[in-house]
């Protein structure tokens, strides 16, 4: 393990070497508005046990937040289109009322299916709900 200041950066990395190349690094940057863990080969970074957040959550499959009065989940598919779960507090109006969870998909249909069963569409255009056999 080695430990170098990069000034192009203005980071400090944290290198892990394993049997003589570097494994990855971890840098947090001068100004304090980041932190980075990055393994070199680009696979996952893989925590054992919880991860605590004080903060949002971005990423190029989706997000989490929490703002003043309500949460949010996103998740985006290839075209950057998003499916959105909301939960409001009990003052919020927007997304189906106060204390409401809404699933909106910005993307397209709205589907709702259990594992190898029929199951209920609502349409992007119309917002007809087709049913998928007899009730």
């Amino acid at each position: 393990m080695t430990l170098e200041s990069d000034a192009k950066n203005e980071g400090v990395y944290m290198n892990f070497n394993h049997q003589g190349k570097r494994a990855g690094y971890i840098m947090g940057d001068n100004k304090g508005k980041k932190f980075i863990i990055q393994p070199d080969n680009g696979n996952e970074v893989a925590v054992g046990g919880n991860i605590n957040v004080d903060g949002n959550i971005n990423g190029k499959a989706g997000s989490y937040y929490r703002a003043a009065d309500h949460s949010a989940l996103q998740v985006k598919n290839g075209q950057n289109q998003g499916a959105y779960f909301w939960i409001n507090d009990a003052g919020r109006d927007a997304e189906g009322g106060k204390s409401a969870a809404t699933i909106r998909n910005d993307a397209g249909n709205m589907r709702v299916q259990s594992k190898g069963a029929r199951g209920i569409t609502v349409q992007a255009d119309s917002g007809n709900v087709v049913l998928d056999g007899a009730l």
